[in-house]
């Protein structure tokens, strides 16, 4: 019930999309340098699965009649409607979102269904992002072995420089 924390929430999605949110792609790109006040030039999927996350947890404990409420709501709409554009056949997400070449990435996808069901669960997005979240948990189902062990997951990654250098990142089982 500490507003700091309400308002620190707000501020820090606020500025996800200050440094990192690409207006005309909607998506968010992996870093901002502050010494030169540029951003990384590539759309990481887990990147932009912690900023889904982390929204949707927001949203969770933010009241609905908080000043800022309403942005960060907006925020997350357009962030889910811009992902659901970019899902794979598969059911999952590019290593580099707008990048169909790259691998199929399954933490950065569990990020997004996650934020999606959310959303649907709590009647923050149209029933439609149902599906999407149902074909993103098939895909990532389907990458869990009867053990539990988790593939296809890309590795620890610092900030990269091109679409190659996220394409050839090594996935390892349960990373």
């Amino acid at each position: 019930g500490d507003s700091t924390w309400y308002d620190d929430a707000i501020q820090q999605v606020i500025h996800f999309n200050k440094y990192l949110y690409d207006p005309g792609i909607k998506l968010y790109k992996h870093a901002w340098f502050s010494q030169s006040g540029e951003t990384s030039p590539v759309f990481w999927c887990r990147a932009n699965g912690w900023i889904a996350w982390a929204i949707a947890e927001a949203l969770l404990w933010l009241p609905k009649d908080y000043p800022g409420y309403d942005k960060v709501m907006d925020v997350f709409k357009v962030h889910m409607e811009s992902l659901a554009g970019y899902q794979d056949k598969a059911g999952l997400w590019h290593q580099v979102l707008d990048h169909p070449e790259t691998y199929l990435e399954t933490s950065g996808s569990a990020m997004y269904v996650l934020a999606i069901a959310r959303g649907v669960n709590h009647g923050w997005l149209d029933m439609k992002f149902a599906e999407i979240a149902s074909r993103g948990w098939q895909g990532i189902a389907k990458r869990i072995t009867s053990d539990g062990v988790v593939s296809g997951i890309c590795r620890g990654t610092p900030i990269g420089y091109s679409v190659e250098f996220y394409n050839n990142r090594e996935t390892f089982d349960n990373d």
